[in-house]
Parts: structure tokens; C-alpha cells; sequence
């Protein structure tokens, strides 16, 4: 089976794409077929060629009369023009940043309520306080949800091998009001920059629907502790994919646990990386892992951004970094999957992409980054922000 391919969309309520093209093609398509409204929920959100392409179909659908509403994040969507606020905007066509910079202050269509001081100190005390979800929703029936941003860096079509290599999916059932539910939470709170209270009941539905939504502590905590109990009873296997590797001490010993048990434990991750540290970083756990007979394997084509896990039968894609940034700090979404053939063609994209890697040995990860005493005391310090 070819990994890049998916089956007939009509067949099931989940599609998995493992290829941005695919992803993107969709997307505007049903942007296009939008009677109501489109949501867009994107840590990076670029005005390149195919962001460009995006604004161009949404602009169309607002003159129509569809209510589009884009949620931007300050610091992910750094770069987005400022003049294009207020060339887009209208009554149908509104765009915000979610705990913005400074100099973005001016951008949200809605005027601040507060004293220009007061909110450019907040949110300098909360500038660690991001939303890095990725969600597409339309007409409160189809979602897409995944590690996917508005970038041609996501697309083979424009950036040929310099593209990603992501994962994401499209959901067309009851999940996508719980995701429609979670977009309003954070554009109503986009300039309060903290996780309200949210209700015990809530979390939980979050947590049973098959998506991990951390609004709040209470879902953050449950989450975590739901993961950290699936790989403490992980009979056969347990694979990751992830960009941005520095687990918690918790995880380490987790893993180190389903390891010592027997448990196939194998780790992709990237030797190339949009952030230049990362693979150091990444390097720092590994030194512990493939001491206790963990597979670390390092992705070698290109830039590695998918967000995916397996354990035994149970298998998610989303956002989520295994770090204490999607731990602690950002908004997240992950999606479990129901559909049994995703499961499959999840496993077998893994397998695909372990293929295109290379193991790395405790030896290996020591001759390729060093010691790692130094770099283990600097990052020590810094890890909370990572």
C-alpha cells in the first residue's frame, strides 16, 4: 500500500492524509462547498503562495455571505502583514491573533478593553502562553485537524524536497462540534492569555470523544495520566513520531518501564529540523533511552513535523509535542482513531518513514552531538520554555 494514498473519503467518517498536497486539496475544496461558515485555527499561517491561494478562496466565500473567522497565533504567525487585518476584514471576514506581540496590538478587529500597558505587560507575562493547534472546520461538518499549518513548507507541489514530511485528517462526525465548541473557547479568550476553570464533566467528555482538547488543567491532567497509564500496560509495541522529543521525567520512566517489560519501543526522529537545536535537544533523551534498549531512529529526507503514536491497538495524530510546551503551556488537539483501516494505514506510514531512517546507538548519538553534560545543564535551565 502506497502510504501517500487514502481510501474513498465517502466510506468513512475519518481520512487520514500523510502528504500535504493531499490535505491542502481537500481543504479548499470543501472551503469552496462552505454554505455557512469556515473556522481556521493555525499556529503559522503564512501570506506565501499557498496561503495566498487559501485567503483567496475565503475572500470569495465571504463576499458570498459564509462568516469566516481565522485564529492566528502572535508568535507562530509572526510574520503575517499587518496591512492585510485591515484589507480583509469586513462583517463577514474576521481575523484575530491569540495572545499577540506587541507590535500585533493593533491587528485584532476587536478593540481592546483594557489599558494598552496593562495588556502589552500581560502579555508579556504570558508570552509562553501560545495556541498551536492546527483545525479546519466547516459549516459545523467537517473538521481537519492535525500538524499541518498554512504553508507551502507543507506542500511538495510548491517546495518540491524542501517540503515536510505531515500528517493530518479529516473528521466528518460528532467530534467536529467538540472542535467547533473548542475554536469559540479560544477566540473568545484570545487576549486573556490563561486556561479558565473548566468543568470535571466537560474534560472527561473531552477525553472519551477520541479528542484530546487540553482547555484546562483539568483535561491536561487527565490527559497525562491517561497517557502515562497506556504505556504503563503497552503489551507489543509503542511507536512515536514527533519533531520536538524532550518528555517529562515521568515518560522517561514510563518508557524505560514498558522497555524493561519487553515492550517494542521504537522513536522516530528528525536529523533535520526547522529549528536548528532541536536535534541536539533531541539527542538529550535519546542517550537515556537507547541505554535501556529503546530504538531511537533519526529521519534523514527532510524536515520531520508529524505528531503521530501507537500504542498496541491505539493510535493518535495531532499537534501535540512530546515536551513541556504542549504539556503545560499551548492549546493542543489530538484525535484518536476509530477506523481501523487508519490504524493500519497509520502503522504503515510508520514503517515507511522507519525505513527512510537511520538507528541510532548510544555511541552514535555521543560521536554525532558530543557530550552531553554541558548541553544537558543549559537545556536543564531552559526546558519549562521548550
Amino acid at each position: 500500500m502506497n502510504p501517500f494514498m487514502t481510501f474513498n473519503e465517502s466510506m468513512t467518517t475519518e481520512t487520514l492524509f500523510h502528504q500535504g498536497d493531499y490535505f491542502f486539496d481537500s481543504l479548499l475544496k470543501e472551503c469552496k462547498r462552505a454554505r455557512h461558515e469556515i473556522l481556521i485555527e493555525a499556529y503559522i499561517f503564512e501570506t506565501d503562495d499557498l496561503g495566498k491561494r487559501l485567503l483567496k478562496v475565503l475572500r470569495k466565500k465571504a463576499q458570498e455571505g459564509i462568516k469566516v473567522k481565522i485564529l492566528i497565533d502572535g508568535i507562530g504567525s509572526f510574520s503575517f502583514c499587518p496591512l492585510l487585518f485591515k484589507k480583509l476584514c469586513n462583517e463577514n471576514f474576521e481575523i484575530r491573533v491569540f495572545n499577540p506581540l506587541p507590535f500585533q496590538c493593533g491587528a485584532n478587529s476587536e478593540p481592546y478593553t483594557q489599558n494598552f500597558a496593562l495588556q502589552f505587560l500581560r502579555g508579556l507575562f504570558f508570552i509562553n502562553k501560545r495556541n498551536h493547534r492546527k483545525t479546519y472546520i466547516i459549516d459545523k461538518r467537517i473538521a481537519y485537524v492535525g500538524s499541518i499549518n498554512i504553508t507551502s513548507l507543507h506542500s511538495f507541489r510548491f517546495s518540491g524536497e524542501r517540503s515536510w514530511r505531515d500528517t493530518g485528517i479529516k473528521l466528518k462526525d460528532e467530534r467536529v462540534g467538540l472542535l467547533r465548541d473548542a475554536f469559540y473557547y479560544a477566540w473568545k479568550r484570545h487576549l486573556s492569555h490563561t486556561n479558565a476553570i473548566e468543568s470535571f464533566p466537560n474534560a472527561i467528555r473531552s477525553i472519551r470523544s477520541g479528542l484530546r482538547l487540553n482547555d484546562g488543567p483539568f483535561a491536561r491532567a487527565l490527559q497525562n495520566h491517561d497517557l502515562i497509564k497506556r504505556i504503563e500496560k503497552a503489551k507489543n509495541r509503542i511507536w512515536i513520531t514527533n519533531p520536538y522529543f524532550v518528555p517529562t521525567p515521568r515518560l522517561i520512566t514510563a518508557l524505560k518501564g514498558a522497555a524493561l517489560r519487553g515492550v517494542n519501543i521504537s522513536i522516530i526522529i528528525p536529523r533535520k529540523s526547522d529549528m536548528k537545536l532541536f536535534p541536539l535537544i533531541n539527542s538529550l533523551a535519546s542517550r537515556k533511552l537507547a541505554k535501556w534498549g529503546i530504538n531511537i531512529f533519526e529521519y534523514l529526507p527532510r524536515i520531520l513535523h508529524a505528531k503521530i503514536m501507537v500504542i498496541d491497538q491505539w493510535c493518535i495524530v495531532g499537534s501535540s509535542n512530546m515536551n513541556s510546551r504542549s504539556l503545560k503551556h499551548d492549546y493542543e488537539v489530538d484525535v484518536v482513531l476509530r477506523d481501523q483501516r487508519n490504524k493500519d494505514s497509520l502503522t504503515k506510514q510508520f514503517l515507511f518513514d522507519l525505513a527512510e531512517s537511520t538507528e541510532l546507538k548510544s555511541q552514535d548519538i555521543q560521536k554525532r552531538y558530543g557530550s552531553s553534560y554541558l548541553a544537558s545543564l543549559f537545556f536543564g535551565l531552559i526546558k519549562y520554555w521548550l
